[in-house]
């Protein structure tokens, strides 16, 4: 016996089983795929995906104002990096002056000022006819 089914207005063979339903029949075998029974989806189960979207966009959101490198995180870098700016400045003109000294004090610049100014400031020495005026408040050993 063979089975035949309508297919947009011709008629074709097919195999297996016939149902009728209706006016139109329905062939269920191997090369026709068999029905699912579809479930309601639950209230809860619709919204798992999106909550979990939200919670990790909400995340990422979170860390890219507030973060190290977020928007806040760059103002205050930024802030820290002028501090910084400020120091190197300071601490290069502290150094320059320093050199100027050093090299004031290399024998082949020697300066006698300045040798003599090293000595009363370290050794603590005057000389006979000078006059020392000592402030209060500053400890001070005595002087021969």
């Amino acid at each position: 016996m063979e089975v035949y089914r309508r297919y947009k207005g011709t008629v074709k063979p097919a195999c297996g089983i016939l149902f009728e339903r209706g006016p139109q029949y329905r062939v269920q075998g191997p090369n026709v795929p068999a029905t699912t029974r579809q479930r309601k989806q639950s209230f809860i189960r619709r919204l798992i995906i999106p909550v979990v979207a939200l919670s990790v966009l909400t995340y990422f959101g979170f860390h890219a104002l507030n973060g190290e490198l977020g928007l806040v995180g760059r103002a205050r870098i930024e802030h820290q990096f002028d501090d910084l700016e400020k120091q190197l400045e300071v601490l290069v003109a502290e150094r320059k002056a320093l050199v100027a000294k050093v090299s004031l004090l290399r024998p082949e610049s020697l300066n006698p000022d300045m040798v003599d100014e090293r000595a009363r400031l370290n050794l603590n020495l005057v000389h006979g006819d000078e006059l020392v005026i000592l402030r209060p408040g500053n400890s001070y050993q005595k002087i021969n």
